[in-house]
């Protein structure tokens, strides 16, 4: 029986699946079986995966004719696995060749639920950003098996991670690291998390009902309520309502009156949770004009990414937003709108207008 089993579901990343498999194959430690997924993909990974499969004896790959998205993809492959501790790895990422040897050691000698190590991002002109530790996240960890005993993804939807990350953290209370960044994690627009618009606010709000489920089932949404509410809310209103702006080259007003229904019918005290705090201030006034009026939101949106865009022209030596042709700002906002600092003078100014706004509206800005 192997010691690991490490978990990759793929679906259509030729372009970099060999890189992928080798530097799995590559490892230093040795005692692992690979259970590697074909989603239904259309271009040449089957072949590719053949080639490693013929090469390698502790590679299984399974075919799947019909796609049930990542999530469903792990699940197949969590039902065949053998190994002790169990690790994933994306199918366009890869990893250092030392990188399961260094988490079965931590592992085996802090006896942890899960260990895990950092990772660095990984970009197409091979810059490669390093994420201070801890950096935990599925793919750069290593659990032991009984935590996944019945604990499955839900299937054929996006945001797989948002349904079970926060139970996950609750069967794991013990946990080590790694102080190394071991995983490469590759930024590409291809990813099905930051295609433009084509978002899929119904699998946010989906995986968002599925979290509060598992939670139910398992007693979690009594003992820890303000935990279990907080990441529903963060997840699939918070964090929903800014990804209609920045996912789009417009703002999509039907999925943000989706969501202040939603919001409204099931948690419309959703501000006095604690966790909420958890998410950038801009996040929580945009959402919290959302709640009163998506037009609101849309407004003090438009406000906020001409500043953002404004300042990385500055920052660049370019014009500002209104000389530069939409398509370009539209770009500059896409690649740096998230990594700006959230307290330059413009930003500053922005909240103090929203400020304005809630105040009109007979609302609290500090209770936001």
């Amino acid at each position: 029986m192997p010691l690991i089993s490490i978990v990759v579901p793929v679906h259509n990343t030729s372009k970099y699946l060999s890189q992928c498999l080798t530097s799995i194959a590559s490892q230093t430690f040795k005692d692992c079986e690979v259970i590697v997924i074909d989603d239904a993909s259309t271009d040449n990974s089957r072949n590719i995966l053949k080639k490693f499969e013929l090469t390698f004896d502790n590679f299984q790959c399974i075919y799947l004719d019909k796609n049930i998205r990542q999530g469903g993809a792990r699940n197949i492959g969590l039902d065949r696995v053998r190994g002790k501790y169990i690790g994933f790895v994306d199918s366009d990422d890869f990893i250092d060749k030392n990188m399961y040897l260094r988490l079965y050691k931590k592992a085996l000698s802090s006896d942890a639920d899960v260990t895990f190590c950092s990772y660095n991002k990984y970009y197409s002109d091979d810059r490669i950003e390093k994420i201070p530790p801890p950096g935990r996240r599925l793919w750069t960890s290593l659990f032991k098996q009984e935590v996944w005993e019945d604990l499955r993804f839900p299937e054929n939807v996006v945001f797989e991670d948002n349904a079970i990350g926060w139970v996950l953290t609750k069967l794991t209370p013990k946990t080590a690291s790694v102080p190394e960044n071991l995983y490469y994690y590759r930024m590409h627009p291809e990813s099905t998390t930051k295609e433009r618009n084509t978002y899929r606010i119904d699998d946010r709000i989906t995986t968002g009902f599925v979290h509060l489920e598992e939670c139910k089932k398992r007693g979690y949404y009594e003992k820890y309520n303000d935990e279990v509410v907080s990441h529903f809310v963060n997840c699939t209103y918070i964090n929903s309502v800014w990804y209609c702006f920045s996912h789009f080259d417009t703002p999509n007003t039907d999925y943000l009156y989706k969501l202040q229904n939603l919001i409204k019918t099931t948690y419309p005290d959703y501000y006095e949770y604690k966790g909420t705090k958890a998410t950038p201030e801009h996040y929580r006034k945009l959402a919290w004009l959302n709640f009163m009026s998506p037009k609101l939101a849309v407004f003090a949106q438009h406000k906020l990414n001409n500043a953002i865009v404004n300042s990385m022209c500055r920052a660049v030596s370019l014009p500002t937003i209104g000389k530069l042709p939409p398509a370009i700002s539209t770009q500059i906002r896409n690649e740096f709108q998230d990594s700006l600092a959230q307290t330059t003078p413009e930003i500053i100014s922005l909240i103090k207008d929203i400020d304005e706004i809630l105040e009109e509206l007979g609302f609290d800005p500090s209770k936001v």
